[in-house]
């Protein structure tokens, strides 16, 4: 049977995580010109180009918000180990957006704050 919802450090520091990768996510799709001034990556000028980015911001919203509402789900159904899990499993999806960035966008300067 499920727990109830806590708030102790822990708990929150989950909610929180969960919260802004969902407002990040809902940032991007909506504003996608905000990516531009935080990352030194120059908007695309062919219309293809433009298209292809506009889908992978679509993708990446959809994936972020996805991930938001099940690990916010866990926490509201106040399952702890069931919440551990879901944070473990989401670090290699955290690790390759910090590597792709690195790799491909020159660095993961400003990526928090779009």
């Amino acid at each position: 049977m499920a727990q109830t919802v806590t708030f102790d450090h822990w708990s929150v520091a989950y909610i929180l995580v969960s919260f802004a990768s969902t407002l990040m996510s809902l940032n991007v799709l909506l504003r996608p010109q905000s990516f531009y001034g935080l990352m030194p990556v120059a908007p695309p000028k062919d219309r293809q180009a433009q298209q292809l980015l506009r889908a992978q911001f679509l993708m990446f919203a959809a994936r972020e918000i996805t991930v938001g509402s099940i690990c916010f789900g866990l926490w509201y159904l106040g399952d702890r180990r069931a919440m551990g899990w879901a944070m473990i499993s989401c670090l290699p999806m955290a690790v390759l957006d910090g590597y792709a960035l690195q790799k491909y966008a020159g660095g993961i300067g400003g990526a928090a704050g779009f």
